[in-house]
């Protein structure tokens, strides 16, 4: 176990995204208590299993697709996961019941984009970090320090070579064994495609931008004509209803619409787009794509702060990104777009937390 790659920071908040989602649902009876247990199971993947249920290019046409999506691992149960996973769909495709919040109606297959003047200093920051030269070194060294509650999870450092390889360990000695084993997280881990869309997100339109990642990320309903849209929503709908009735629950099929598509691509825009620059922080252009592209989200805020003293900009998703309920918290540095810190809240379990601390390095002098 001590040489097994440790699951990347990304994996506990997207796992709290999926039951944040799940427990919004007003129709599922699975218990924070109960999804936490079986989702928190997953911690005990090997290497090999973990590499492939990461890959960002799983979908939720399987049954425990999206928990692949989210940097769960193989081994939670299945019946449990897709049972989450059917929830997220129902209760974060509809925005859950938030009165008064539906947004105008639009062509179904589109991909629309909301530019509001209070995320404008996404755009600006991604637009300036672009021609920031970065200190002497080859790479960027980012030890992540992920906090449940007052519990301390675990300790990551990424390496993030100028050369885009990834390499992770739970120590900087842990980081230069991965180097010398070649064990390359950007083509292990299945990040190549959502980093590409990131990176061309970045010189894209907004709409472009969007339909590039939730194309990248298969979502099973961007690009497609009404009627098979419909067809594909649907056909997911029946495929939950089956697996919450397998897990003794009661919920009502969420009916198709146009808002709650847009929502659903709110949703995996902010999973995917939050997953890229994860595996790419150390990369400019994918934080500059993924700046642009979280801008286009309607339920996200932004504003000036500062943090340890440095100027940063904080940006929040807020609870219609996730069925109504929680949010999520990226703070980024105002100079550089690397992350500062990522604050996730579910109700019912304890805030975790993510601070990143990053420094340029040489990757032969570790």
């Amino acid at each position: 176990m001590g040489s097994a790659e440790p699951l990347r920071p990304e994996a506990y908040q997207r796992a709290r995204a999926v039951l944040r989602a799940a427990m919004a649902d007003p129709g599922g009876d699975m218990s924070a208590e109960d999804t936490i247990m079986e989702t928190t199971s997953t911690m005990e993947t090997t290497t090999a299993e973990r590499e492939h249920e990461i890959s960002p290019v799983i979908r939720r046409r399987r049954g425990i697709g999206l928990a692949g999506r989210f940097g769960i691992g193989a081994g939670v149960g299945i019946a449990a996961a897709a049972a989450v996973v059917a929830v997220v769909l129902n209760s974060s495709a509809t925005g859950g019941a938030v009165a008064g919040q539906d947004s105008p109606a639009v062509a179904p297959g589109s991909v629309t984009v909301d530019e509001a003047a209070d995320r404008a200093p996404l755009m600006t920051l991604a637009g300036s970090i672009r021609t920031v030269t970065p200190a002497a070194g080859d790479a960027w060294l980012v030890k992540a320090t992920q906090v449940h509650g007052t519990k301390t999870m675990q300790v990551v450092y990424t390496l993030y070579t100028d050369g885009h390889a990834i390499y992770t360990g739970n120590s900087v000695r842990d980081v230069k064994r991965a180097i010398a084993r070649h064990q390359d997280q950007m083509k292990a881990g299945g990040y190549a495609p959502l980093l590409k869309a990131a990176i061309a997100a970045a010189d894209s339109s907004p709409a472009d931008g969007r339909t590039r990642m939730l194309k990248a990320a298969k979502d099973p309903l961007v690009g497609l004509d009404p009627a098979a849209q419909k067809a594909e929503w649907d056909k997911e709908q029946a495929a939950a209803q089956e697996i919450i009735k397998q897990k003794g629950g009661n919920a009502e099929p969420k009916p198709y619409s146009p808002q709650a598509v847009q929502r659903h691509f709110d949703n995996a825009l902010w999973t995917f787009s939050t997953e890229a620059l994860s595996a790419g922080d150390g990369n400019t252009q994918v934080r500059a794509g993924v700046l642009r592209l979280l801008s286009t989200i309607s339920a996200v805020s932004v504003k000036n702060s500062t943090t340890g003293g440095t100027a940063t900009l904080t940006i929040t998703a807020g609870p219609e990104v996730f069925g109504g309920e929680g949010g999520e918290v990226l703070t980024v540095d105002a100079r550089t777009g690397m992350l500062v810190k990522d604050v996730s809240t579910v109700p019912g379990l304890p805030q975790a937390a993510t601070t990143y601390e990053s420094s340029r390095v040489t990757a032969s002098h570790l």
